[in-house]
């Protein structure tokens, strides 16, 4: 009976270990996964070399040099800049050939390229917009000229994300935007 009792006993254990064995073969946990995701950063700053109070005159020639830079570490991004000359057809702008009219506007500039900045660690300066500004001789006279000298040139700097957009939208975009904005970086 001993024998029979300790042979049981012996199969109940074996029984035991492999149903535990057979659960823990069958059970599996893993680790905890976080996904984390961050936004981009883009920043910009406008800056100019201009003399301020330059004399004006029929035929002057102002040196007057806006620049926009990208901010360290922004994301690849198309920049564009708004010109409100407030001279109107009496003063030209030699706008620099690194920036070309957005379509549709008279007066909203792209960069020329995509600027990625992202891996630097300093601002990224662009072509200037512009470096003079020429004082028509023919249409400003001195019946006009207190008019034309109260005159001034406003800047508008911005930029979008050029990542999963394209530059036709971006200009689309741009145009909606600054109808309702404002300035965002100004120079005058």
């Amino acid at each position: 009976m001993k024998k029979t009792l300790t042979i049981i006993a012996s199969l109940a254990l074996v029984a035991a270990i492999s149903i535990g064995g057979t659960l823990a073969f069958l059970s599996a946990q893993t680790g905890e996964v976080t996904n984390t995701f961050t936004f981009g950063n883009m920043s910009l700053t406008l800056t100019e070399t201009y003399e301020q109070n330059s004399k004006i005159y029929p035929g002057a020639v102002i040196d007057k040099t806006p620049v926009v830079s990208v901010g360290a570490k922004s994301e690849p991004c198309y920049v564009y800049a708004k010109i409100n000359n407030g001279f109107g057809t009496y003063a030209a702008l030699n706008i620099n050939s690194d920036w070309s009219l957005v379509e549709g506007t008279s007066n909203i500039y792209r960069y020329k390229e995509v600027v990625d900045n992202s891996a630097s660690t300093e601002a990224l300066p662009l072509t200037a917009l512009f470096t003079t500004v020429t004082i028509d001789g023919a249409s400003v006279t001195s019946a006009n000229i207190e008019t034309v000298a109260q005159s001034t040139i406003v800047i508008d700097a911005f930029a979008y994300q050029a990542n999963g957009t394209a530059e036709t939208s971006t200009a689309a975009q741009a145009l909606a935007d600054q109808a309702a904005i404002g300035h965002w970086n100004t120079a005058a």
